[in-house]
Parts: C-alpha cells; sequence; structure tokens
C-alpha cells in the first residue's frame, strides 16, 4: 500500500512540475517585449523590441534564438502600425503602458502567440509545410526593386517591399518569420546568401527582357525568384535552420 501511494505521490509531483514549466507567451508579454522611442528629426516613433532575458528563465531560448521571428510577427501581423501613429505618447511610462494595453487586446498576434505557445508545450503542429513550399515564400525575399540609369538591377533583401508583402492576399505568417529570420542569420556570415544574391544579379544583367520597363522588371523579378528557388544552397539553409528552431515553430517541413 504504501509503494502504490509512493507512486502516486511521484506521478502528482511530475505532473505539477511539468504544469509550472508550461509556456504561456500571452501571460509574459511584458517579460518578452518592450517598446521604445526613436527620434528622427522632429519626429518620434515606437519602436518594438524583445528583451534579453536570463539564461535561467524558461523563456531565454524563445527570445534568444527566435527574436527576429517574434519581432516580424508582432510588425507584420499585429496593429503596432496603427498604434505607432498615435500622436502624444511622450513620456516613457505613458508609452509603456499603452504599448502593453495594444498589445494585451491584440486579437490577431495573440492567436499566433497562443499557436508557439501550443507548440512548445505539446509539440502540437498546425500545418505540414513541403520544403517546395517554404522556398517558395523564402526565395520572394530576394527582390529586384529597381533599374538604374545604367540599365542595371537594383535589389534588396528581406525588409520593407517584397514578393510577399506585394501579395497580401497570401499570407503564411510563420513561414513569412522564419523564412527573414534564416536569410538575416546566414545572409553575409555562414551560407553567405549575399554571394548567392550577387550571382542571381549578374545573371539577370545576361539575360535580354522585354523593352518595357515595368514588364522589365516583373520578368526580373521572376527570374530571380527561380534562380533563388533553384538554388541548393538556400535550400540547405533553410532545413539547416529549421532544425534550430523547430521546437517553437508550429509547422512540419517535410523534406
Amino acid at each position: 500500500m504504501r509503494g502504490l501511494l509512493l507512486v502516486v505521490l511521484i506521478l502528482c509531483l511530475k505532473t505539477m512540475s511539468a504544469q509550472s514549466k508550461q509556456v504561456d507567451i500571452r501571460d509574459n508579454y511584458q517579460k518578452i517585449f518592450g517598446v521604445e522611442m526613436l527620434e528622427f528629426g522632429n519626429q518620434k516613433f515606437p519602436k518594438p523590441t524583445v528583451k534579453k532575458l536570463k539564461k535561467s528563465d524558461p523563456l531565454y531560448m524563445l527570445t534568444e534564438k527566435n527574436k527576429v521571428i517574434l519581432l516580424n510577427l508582432f510588425t507584420d501581423y499585429s496593429g503596432f502600425r496603427e498604434f505607432s501613429q498615435v500622436k502624444g505618447i511622450e513620456d516613457s511610462i505613458s508609452l509603456q503602458k499603452d504599448f502593453y494595453s495594444f498589445l494585451n487586446t491584440d486579437a490577431q498576434f495573440g492567436d499566433l502567440m497562443d499557436k508557439i505557445s501550443e507548440k512548445i508545450n505539446n509539440g502540437k503542429f498546425i500545418d505540414t509545410v513541403t520544403i517546395d513550399q517554404l522556398t517558395d515564400v523564402a526565395s520572394k525575399y530576394f527582390y529586384i526593386k529597381g533599374i538604374d540609369e545604367q540599365g542595371r538591377y537594383e535589389g534588396k533583401v528581406c525588409g520593407g517591399l517584397n514578393g510577399n508583402s506585394a501579395n497580401p492576399s497570401i499570407k503564411h505568417p510563420f513561414i513569412e518569420a522564419f523564412s527573414v529570420a534564416a536569410i538575416l542569420e546566414n545572409f553575409q556570415k555562414g551560407s553567405n546568401l549575399y554571394d548567392q544574391f550577387v550571382r542571381g544579379m549578374k545573371n539577370l544583367n545576361k539575360i535580354q527582357f522585354s523593352e518595357n520597363q515595368e514588364q522589365r522588371l516583373l520578368e526580373a523579378r521572376g527570374a530571380m525568384y527561380l534562380f533563388m528557388f533553384n538554388n541548393q544552397e538556400f535550400r540547405d539553409t533553410l532545413i539547416s535552420e529549421y532544425e534550430k528552431r523547430k521546437q517553437v515553430l508550429p509547422f512540419y517541413l517535410k523534406v
């Protein structure tokens, strides 16, 4: 009988321990996210941040390895752009108060954070993504933005306008955020995707596209996407970066 009670007690303690380690991002917004005011001339703009936590904190691995993912989801899938346009928030105390008030009521962003929490706690996947699907989204961050006076292509990577933001009717929040993180992590180090992008740009200049400027840009963008899509080193980089973050990402990558 005593042995049975001991087993029950151990099981109860293990259950309590597991429950205490459950991650709930919504309940930790103030620990994870911050905001600071940036000044440009006479104007001030709030900028979101992900705080640096102590290594002993249960949320340390989430924030330390996935800062870009969290910020990308926040800037693209919350109402922060509307919040940042609010005037009259001058002092730091008011800014912090209004920021967390906004954050706690943002349903779309909260839903995304719940999915990450469920993945960390229960290993729950919301979707299966093939390497082709992932590379398709990721390749569109290598963007041809224009043509200079010498007729050469001008490119940019990730931020602002890109092949994904230019098509707002199709959204893949977690794939997009992960793609940006993987690219930035390896842009001028690791796989050095910068060199791959430059090589693609040089190849574009060897191809005769349409004489119409607008059509030429569209064709060049498509060619760049295809170049990166078929780049095996880029694919290998995405797979490697996924392995580093798969405990947090709520999609399963099928290679």
